[in-house]
């Protein structure tokens, strides 16, 4: 299956087969495999939310987790690897935030011996980004009264309002949300103030953890200055909630609160002072030499290119040697191949041949002109002369260094510039 992704991507990027074989063996036998590090986002905190595989820490390369096949033990594998616990519950349906990155793992399936995501089995198919896995670790079911958290979003800064009330985490229901109160939630969450707030669930927010965390908060309500964690709030919990009832902000003040989505459809993600967008890809899951396999992929383009390139202008150049052009004129490197300029017969026979196709040339270089020549013809196709010209008015026809020459012909309508009569 690696060599199958090693063959498309070299396919892709018009590598040649020697530089995919290269890739797919390396793939193959796992050549410098990286540890792959799972991160949560979308959950408020580092302890519960969408899992994302990285594959080198502060990168782009990095994918989703798809929901197929997940379980508790492959949840509870990410738990042990961040340190957050045990795990508590493991999510399907992105109930973290929906967004357009990549699938980085699908059909995950780790057994109780694995310690991280690396020696677990996966394939890299992709998923929706309405199928990506989640998990909450115990850590996460901590909290001090007043606590605010923030899920969902594609940064820290917006999502669902979740606070901490009587010894659990519980959602704040929209019907009675308000301007001011959103000012407080995100005045508690750590931010400065509120940029957007809905009664009303925004479905890219995802479908939320219900099942985890069933209770809600019917109204809230913060006399003068409180706020959440400062005290002096009041609460009326419910436990009929729907996702729709859903209270949302956005709030404004923090780093990451450039990356809001909310009220638009989100594409990126702001995770743990990274951007990730849909334009990194990266879904091939190992390494060559400790290198990403797609940058050996586009290293390996590069090379390949250069080396064309070589092959090209050295067949130019061996084009231009045979033809006897030393600086009259050069072959263009487009119409290069088939041309053979050593005679008249031969360079009639290719205008004939390739007169769809015409040969560029070079600006001729200035040599003496012959008394009474005319003009050149733009429409005279050029022709090579068979012996050498004398071009030193100082050394006599016959003799010197040029050896044998021929006459310059007389008032032909054409000048001759070297070995090339035009």
């Amino acid at each position: 299956f690696k060599c199958l992704q090693a063959i498309m991507a070299g396919i892709r990027l018009n590598l040649t087969s020697a530089l995919i074989t290269t890739v797919c063996l390396a793939g193959l036998f796992n050549v410098g495999e990286g540890v792959i590090t799972p991160v949560l986002y979308g959950g408020g905190a580092t302890c519960q939310g969408n899992v994302l595989a990285t594959w080198l820490p502060g990168s782009p390369y990095a994918g989703n987790v798809c929901d197929d096949g997940w379980s508790s033990i492959d949840a509870r594998v990410v738990c042990d690897q961040i340190g957050a616990g045990t795990v508590a519950a493991s999510t399907t349906r992105s109930q973290f935030g929906e967004n357009d990155i990549a699938a980085g793992m699908n059909d995950l399936q780790c057994t109780a011996s694995d310690e991280t995501l690396s020696t677990c089995t996966y394939n890299s198919d992709t998923c929706d980004g309405e199928d990506i896995a989640g998990v909450v670790c115990s850590d996460c079911l901590l909290g001090s009264q007043g606590d605010v958290r923030l899920v969902g979003g594609t940064s820290g800064c917006e999502g669902h309002v979740m606070i901490y009330n009587d010894g659990e985490w519980a959602h704040l229901l929209g019907q009675y949300f308000s301007a001011s109160l959103a000012e407080k939630v995100c005045q508690s969450a750590g931010f400065s103030s509120a940029a957007h707030y809905s009664q009303t669930s925004n479905r890219y927010f995802g479908h939320a953890p219900l099942a985890v965390y069933p209770k809600g908060i019917l109204t809230l309500s913060c006399v003068g200055s409180a706020t959440p964690t400062s005290g002096g709030c009041t609460y009326t919990s419910t436990s009929s909630v729907d996702v729709s009832q859903l209270a949302v902000v956005a709030c404004t003040g923090g780093v990451e609160c450039t990356y809001n989505s909310y009220p638009n459809s989100p594409g990126s993600i702001y995770v743990g002072g990274n951007i990730y967008t849909p334009v990194y890809r990266y879904t091939t899951g190992w390494y060559v030499w400790g290198i990403p396999s797609m940058a050996v992929a586009f290293i390996a383009s590069g090379i390949s290119h250069y080396i064309r390139r070589k092959r090209r202008l050295a067949f130019v150049a061996a084009a231009n040697q045979r033809a006897g052009v030393q600086g009259g004129f050069t072959v263009s490197t487009q119409h290069a191949t088939g041309v053979q300029m050593t005679g008249m017969g031969q360079q009639q026979q290719f205008q004939q041949q390739y007169q769809q196709q015409p040969v560029v040339y070079a600006q001729p270089m200035a040599v003496a002109m012959p008394a009474g020549a005319g003009a050149v013809s733009p429409a005279q196709p050029p022709t090579v002369s068979a012996q050498p010209v004398n071009l030193d008015p100082e050394k006599p026809s016959g003799t010197g260094e040029q050896g044998h020459t021929a006459p310059l012909p007389a008032n032909t309508g054409q000048h001759q510039y070297g070995n090339v009569s035009m």
